[in-house]
């Protein structure tokens, strides 16, 4: 009996062992300090509007001056895209936020149709949702740029609150 026991531990220990060595665990530790170091995942709302605003690129043609600021913009905050990749990337997100609203439009101007037949038209319908659209349009492109302006100044507020205390060590 106490012969049998002992082989069943050694038995299941060693194939402990053999699997453990072929499929080899990541320690939860190791895992989390890798995806730290590894950045940000993008999310599928990301590399959409990153794919939009490839398509958009060669349509994109700033002046000098703004193509200056904004680049100075993304200098500053450390994003290492172009002025009009950025630029290019605002508009499709503001693309993108239009698209989900014209995409189901069709079939919510039927559903009007169907449950309001003598009241509101369909047409109506459409046109208003045309109408949010590219009132979303503009909204994504502001959205996206004044989320750039907001972040220059925190920055900004971070370093002019850091002064006081450089003019200090300083003297």
């Amino acid at each position: 009996m106490l012969i049998g026991i002992c082989i069943f531990i050694i038995t299941f220990f060693g194939l402990y062992m053999l699997l453990s060595g072929l499929f080899p665990r990541v320690h939860p530790r190791v895992n989390k300090a890798v995806e730290a170091r590894a950045g940000k995942k993008e999310t599928s709302t990301q590399i959409m509007t990153r794919q939009i605003a490839v398509k958009l690129l060669p349509f994109i043609s700033l002046e000098e001056m703004k193509r200056q600021d904004l680049s100075h913009s993304l200098r500053v905050l450390e994003m290492d895209e172009s002025p009009e990749l950025f630029y290019a990337q605002a508009w499709s997100t503001g693309i993108l936020y239009a698209i989900l609203i014209l995409i189901p439009l069709p079939l919510f101007a039927l559903l009007v149709f169907l449950f309001f037949p003598g009241g509101i038209r369909p047409v109506t319908v459409i046109q208003l949702g045309i109408v949010i659209a590219a009132v979303l349009l503009f909204a994504g492109y502001k959205a996206v740029t004044g989320e750039l302006q907001k972040k220059i100044l925190r920055r900004r507020e971070a370093i002019e609150w850091e002064l006081p205390q450089f003019s200090g060590t300083v003297l």
